[in-house]
């Protein structure tokens, strides 16, 4: 589970956010976005990939219509409308999704390094090629390094100073304490998910998707 808890817990800040902001909706229509992936299960008839692009559109929803609530406060619910994406089928590669990151650009340091840190991490990412349990092992840490770091920048856009480092202390607090409190798992069972992108951070065999 150790791998699985560090990478929900890069969601504690962005719930922080949504209970304590005025983007409630947005946020919680992006959760929803990120759940259907995060069982990482066949749903609906569709594959694991589908619902991998389906929370990118997600996440690239988000980050215009907190854009423009930030910048055009007067289009009210308007601002919801790039959440629409969710619903196209489309593919969002690395290229696309960092572009879309530079909407989040303004002139202060703080969310200047968070935009650089997105995309960054986004061109970081590889397909998954997994030879032995060590490459599991690896191919694991390294989605968790670079989604955390894009949910940490996504979550700290547009907020104080002081909002801010209060994100980033209780990313590193749950991030030590999950790390502390669980032991290594095992890689047994990882030549069944060799190729799966993004890499699967629980090999056990699982339930149906719980929706």
């Amino acid at each position: 589970m150790r791998y699985a808890l560090l990478h929900y817990s890069s969601f504690i800040p962005m719930a922080a956010r949504a209970f304590s902001g005025n983007m409630k909706i947005a946020i919680l229509v992006y959760f929803f976005a990120t759940y259907v992936l995060l069982e990482h299960k066949h749903w609906n008839g569709y594959p694991i990939s589908t619902w991998h692009d389906f929370q990118r559109r997600g996440e690239i929803g988000l980050m215009w219509t907190m854009a423009l609530q930030y910048w055009c406060p007067w289009l009210s619910w308007l601002a919801l409308a790039p959440l629409a994406l969710i619903a196209w089928k489309v593919h969002v590669d690395n290229l696309s999704y960092s572009i879309s990151s530079f909407v989040l650009f303004r002139y202060h340091p703080i969310q200047i390094l968070a935009v650089a840190s997105m995309v960054v991490a986004e061109q970081a990412k590889k397909p998954t090629q997994l030879f032995n349990e060590n490459d599991w092992h690896d191919a694991a840490m390294h989605r968790i390094k670079c989604r955390g770091v894009q949910i940490l920048a996504l979550s700290m856009c547009y907020q104080t100073v002081w909002q801010q480092l209060v994100m980033a202390f209780i990313f590193g607090v749950t991030k030590g304490v999950v790390w502390f409190y669980t032991v290594k798992p095992e890689a047994r069972g990882y030549t069944t998910h060799a190729t799966q992108t993004p890499v699967r951070l629980q090999l056990y065999a699982s339930k149906p998707h719980s929706l």
